[in-house]
């Protein structure tokens, strides 16, 4: 039987070195992925009866609780953005995900935003 070494993973300390030794670290770099801006964790109070809503709307659409959430401040942030800038005068700027006005976002792994099962969180004004 054949015996397979698995190479460990390269420390970013590392990688940070290897130029000072002159070093190519081209390799490490393939420009596929999009830079991300840091996730900074809050906390939130919510009232027995609210926590049950978001739970039944999470079970129902089959995505976590968080899910939920992030999805429903952001149609509501999305939502009050586009009243200041229609009462402005302005049009409304394209959505997120390049999707039209009644399209699901994509869905994304944990704590995403739900979408693609043809259900769609809603806002109130």
């Amino acid at each position: 039987m054949k015996s397979t070494l698995k190479k460990k993973p390269v420390s970013a300390e590392t990688i940070a070195r290897m130029p000072d030794n002159g070093k190519d670290v081209s390799r490490f770099f393939t420009n596929s992925g999009a830079m991300r801006k840091p996730i900074q964790r809050v906390n939130v109070d919510f009232t027995a009866s609210m926590l049950e809503e978001l739970e039944s709307a999470a079970k129902d659409l089959n995505v976590s609780r968080q899910a939920v959430i992030k999805t429903l401040i952001r149609q509501g942030l999305t939502s009050a953005r586009e009243r200041e800038l229609l009462a402005a005068g302005q049009n409304a700027p394209d959505l997120p995900w390049g999707l039209s006005r009644n399209q699901d976002p994509p869905s994304q792994t944990e704590g995403g935003a739900p979408g693609g099962s043809g259900s769609t969180l809603t806002v109130g004004p």
